[in-house]
């Protein structure tokens, strides 16, 4: 091989490698944009989903405030049943609502306002 064959085989290489690098960051930056309507689709798609569960949580709090007051008035009216029951010689148990309430008191503390 002669030096005219050496030089153009070295050129030849050369540009074939810078041909093939120049290929890859093509497709590099069409990978980047599919990637970057990806990201926008979801960052879109949330900015929808978080005001409507800002508001849930919003709800959730005034209704567990509320269920709070309504527990603790439902506690002081057994409280009040319970003692004029037994000032009259009877069991609160008895009756139905009572025991109803009282369950219910229960459950919303344990499953509601923990």
């Amino acid at each position: 091989m002669n030096l005219r064959e050496k030089i153009e085989k070295e050129i030849t290489e050369k540009v074939m490698t810078k041909l093939a690098s120049e290929k890859v960051e093509l497709a590099s930056t069409k990978d980047l944009d599919r990637k970057l309507k990806q990201l926008f689709a979801q960052q879109k798609k949330l900015d929808k989903i978080n005001p409507a569960i800002k508001k849930l949580i919003e709800d959730q709090k005034s209704a567990k405030n509320m269920l709070d007051v309504f527990v603790r008035e439902s506690e002081s009216i057994l409280s009040e049943f319970d003692k004029q029951a037994k000032d009259l010689g009877l069991s609160p148990d008895g009756v139905s609502q009572y025991k109803t309430l009282k369950n219910e008191i229960s459950v919303s503390k344990s499953e509601y306002l923990r």
